[in-house]
């Protein structure tokens, strides 16, 4: 397997959503009736998230991060854009850092979300 020391993954993209994503596949529909209005709508990207990502990798000494996010249809570019700037900051503070992106499918928005990310590979 390999040394996984130095190896961290973050879930980008409101960990909010996650919760009532998962958790309203296994509510009856009367449950989820229940739930107030503002717990059923995601929450837009924290624009802090990419530097606070960014600032524990260069903590925590890391070699290795896994970028990754719930999926986030209800964004005109399906989240694409924080995963550019997670993926900048990161590389803006820590030097000799592999970064794997393990995105959803960009359902609805592929070509905008390929071309927001491929701006994001280093030069060549």
């Amino acid at each position: 397997m390999g040394d996984k020391r130095g190896q961290v993954q973050f879930l980008i993209l409101n960990f909010r959503f996650l919760i009532i994503d998962c958790s309203s596949r296994m509510m009856h529909s009367e449950q989820k009736r229940r739930l107030p209005e503002w717990l059923k709508r995601p929450l837009p990207p924290d624009r802090e998230e990419p530097q606070r990502i960014a600032q524990l990798a260069k903590q925590l000494n890391l070699k290795y991060l896994v970028i990754t996010s719930v999926t986030r249809d209800d964004l005109p570019d399906g989240g694409a854009r924080q995963f550019r700037d997670c993926l900048n900051a990161v590389r803006q503070k820590v030097s000799n850092i592999r970064i794997e992106l393990l995105v959803p499918d960009f359902k609805n928005c592929q070509k905008q979300a390929l071309e927001i990310l491929l701006s994001a590979l280093p030069s060549g």
